[in-house]
């Protein structure tokens, strides 16, 4: 699917190609993971909402980095219980952290959509409680699965 009729996504692809981006070993070593999935916590999420998505990326039992986005890290921060789960600071180039992911976990709205439809990562996206919008279209014409949190949370439990 071709998404350049987004003006978002002509600046994400600009960014990559201006080599912009954090390079990939920094972040690894950083955070001392090289494969990771990438957990983004949007708009799409309430308060209510975090504490049992954490614990089912818990149940993946994989290398993860949440970025909390429009939630407060510290709070983030209390409710991760796993070793293999790191919160990142409020504010990070989440384009170097998505180019740097093997997998994207995301809750957020048409941005994260066409970021990861540019960067072309593996991506499941969380519903919320938007039913319909913009950013559920495009990523079912981009093929990124959707489903509810309940379903992440179910679908997770059931492994």
């Amino acid at each position: 699917v071709n998404i350049d009729g987004y003006p978002m996504a002509k600046y994400v692809d600009n960014y990559i190609k201006q080599d912009y981006l954090i390079d990939k070993d920094e972040i690894y070593g950083e955070y001392g993971m090289k494969e990771f999935v990438l957990v983004v916590l949007g708009g799409d999420l309430k308060d209510d909402d975090i504490e049992p998505l954490i614990r089912s990326v818990e149940e993946l039992n994989l290398k993860a980095l949440i970025a909390p986005y429009r939630f407060d890290r510290d709070m983030v921060k209390e409710l991760v219980l796993s070793p293999n789960i790191k919160v990142l600071p409020q504010y990070v180039d989440l384009l170097s952290f998505m180019n740097a992911a093997s997998h994207l976990i995301y809750a957020a709205g048409m941005g994260m959509t066409i970021e990861a439809g540019v960067f072309n990562i593996p991506s499941l996206k969380i519903e919320g409680f938007h039913k319909t919008h913009g950013s559920v279209d495009l990523a079912k014409e981009l093929n990124i699965p959707i489903i509810t949190e309940d379903e992440f949370i179910e679908m997770i439990g059931g492994m």
